[in-house]
């Protein structure tokens, strides 16, 4: 089994640390705000080939249509008009999504499907919804309402856990944190750099059940109640609404460590939780009240600004004392989610810690993500000209930018992060 093992150092040497003053510096939040509105427009692309609607890519490095990237860069990049393209790349996912089945790839391009990701994560609902909530138009998504109930199928029959409740990822990459240390073997591809090993075996599969994909599956089942509300099915509304809450009590059930005042994760072959230090501690704040109470969103976000935790740049993906640790430059067959600060969760973070009220912290993180990319742009004064010099991912003891030269994506979250916080707003509700 591959399992991780229940290493004895994961809270070994936690500290509280003292947060900055949560002031963002206004010519760095200027220097970011404006190359998102000079660039962010290099992320939307017409239909072509086999993507017959509008889509998004992460730009630079990549050039095709990605689940979680899509809905997320989509949803940052409304005030500039990305709601057609954001609405189109979720209508290109519903529409290769297999009616029997439920199944579709997580990666499209104009000439099919990708292999990489297993199945898209479960972002497409939910990303629908706020597309339609920008547009002010539901009609659009009718027809692909039998799409919908067939993905809330899939991962119902497929990824749940009969014994817990739990939905449980195929593996590791599928999450998007490609090799985060909650698992040893991230998929068949082996176990990543430093040196590649094969690792995967079949029954490794739908064992993984950590708090994103739980905070995930109850958002889509928000959404998808949602559409189902606005188009007349009262009766299978209320039941996608009460398996919502069923997910939400397995959720506290299971992940939750009220000693430690983390979520933590559980391999459901083993029947063991795993308690390794990484963003997810705290991911499930990102959902906000409804699933997580304000006690529970600042004992979470706590731990993740926490002296493991947190670096001048933001959280790391995995905590400083983790053995596996690095800040290693590496894209391909994962990128490095074990250490380095991404901004999309940060900013799902920050945004979940606004909503519980608790806008000091979130602002600390927007500062920091505010500071990391500007020095991104100060750094590569070329770059910044032409909107190639962010990068996917920032070395957290440097700030220096990692792999994929001309990335967009979900950094630009970080750009309007701060004012949403000030102003109380979240492009993330859909409740």
């Amino acid at each position: 089994n591959h399992m991780p093992m229940m290493m004895g150092w994961w809270w070994v040497g936690v500290l509280a640390v003292t947060l900055v003053s949560g002031e963002v510096d206004p010519t760095d939040e200027a220097l970011d705000v404006a190359y998102v509105k000079a660039q962010g427009n290099k992320t939307f692309r017409e239909p072509s080939g086999q993507l017959k609607y509008p889509y998004l890519v992460p730009s630079g490095f990549y050039q095709q249509l990605w689940d979680w990237d899509s809905m997320l860069t989509g949803t940052a990049l409304l005030s500039i008009g990305s709601a057609p393209y954001l609405a189109g790349s979720m209508k290109n996912f519903l529409a290769a999504v297999e009616p029997t089945t439920g199944m579709v790839k997580g990666c499209l391009t104009p000439d099919g499907a990708s292999p990489a990701i297993y199945h898209a994560k479960p972002v497409i609902i939910q990303g629908a919804l706020i597309a339609a909530n920008a547009q002010g138009d539901f009609e659009q998504f009718r027809p692909f309402l039998p799409q919908m109930q067939a993905l809330d199928h899939y991962w119902e029959t497929i990824s749940k856990d009969a014994e817990t409740g739990l939905f449980t990822w195929h593996d590791q990459l599928e999450s998007g944190s490609d090799n985060l240390v909650t698992s040893q073997c991230p998929s068949r591809y082996g176990t990543g750099p430093p040196v590649n090993a094969s690792c995967w075996v079949e029954t490794d599969a739908y064992t993984l059940a950590s708090s994103d994909i739980q905070v995930w599956m109850y958002r889509e089942k928000v959404a998808l109640a949602r559409f189902l509300d606005h188009f007349g099915e009262i009766v299978a509304a209320r039941k996608v609404n009460a398996s919502a809450a069923t997910l939400n009590t397995a959720l506290h059930t299971y992940l939750w460590d009220d000693a430690h005042g983390v979520f933590l994760a559980y391999n459901t072959s083993a029947k063991a939780t795993i308690r390794t230090r990484t963003h997810l501690l705290a991911f499930p704040v990102f959902a906000g009240p409804s699933l997580v109470s304000a006690a529970h969103a600042q004992k979470a976000g706590n731990a993740v600004l926490s002296s493991d935790m947190l670096s001048t740049y933001g959280i790391r993906s995995a905590s400083k004392n983790d053995p596996r640790y690095t800040n290693g430059n590496y894209v391909t067959p994962y990128s490095n989610w074990r250490g380095p600060i991404w901004v999309n969760t940060n900013a799902l973070i920050a945004y979940g810690l606004a909503s519980a009220g608790l806008t000091a912290p979130a602002l600390d993180i927007a500062a920091r993500l505010i500071a990391v990319l500007a020095k991104g742009l100060r750094d590569d004064p070329e770059g910044a000209k032409v909107g190639t010099a962010w990068r996917e991912c920032y070395d957290a003891e440097t700030g220096v930018g990692l792999a994929a030269p001309g990335f967009l994506n979900w950094n630009t979250l970080a750009a309007f992060l701060p004012n949403a916080i000030r102003q109380g707003q979240n492009p993330f509700e859909i409740y």
